[in-house]
């Protein structure tokens, strides 16, 4: 499960970072920043409790809609020049990624055997 988590931090952190520091005013340190704590936040509520309760599809959306009310409140909160439309197009954007991840969280381990 911990790697299932580092791979969340690595995947989000850099299309969120890249993507933030593309589009907005933010600094790429203030960027990763902001991506990891978005990681965590959509580790518990998307992978660890809406993926459980139902399906890739319902917790794809959820993760988009939740990174662009994140977005929002960041955007407010640090004065990014996001607009709208930016806001929509990361959305997606993340969206398309965690449904990525989620194939990925939702396949069992394997383990190899020798």
């Amino acid at each position: 499960m911990i790697l299932k988590f580092l791979a969340k931090l690595v995947m989000t952190g850099a299309v969120l970072s890249l993507l933030l520091y593309w589009y907005s005013n933010i600094s790429l340190t203030n960027a990763v920043i902001v991506s990891l704590l978005f990681a965590v936040v959509s580790w518990f509520a998307g992978d660890q409790l809406i993926l459980r309760l139902s399906n890739n599809a319902t917790a794809t959306v959820a993760d988009a809609l939740m990174s662009a009310v994140y977005l929002w409140i960041v955007g407010s909160i640090l004065n990014l020049t996001l607009n709208f439309w930016e806001i929509v197009l990361i959305s997606a954007i993340v969206g398309i990624a965690e449904w990525l991840f989620h194939r990925y969280m939702l396949r069992p381990d394997r383990v190899m055997s020798v």
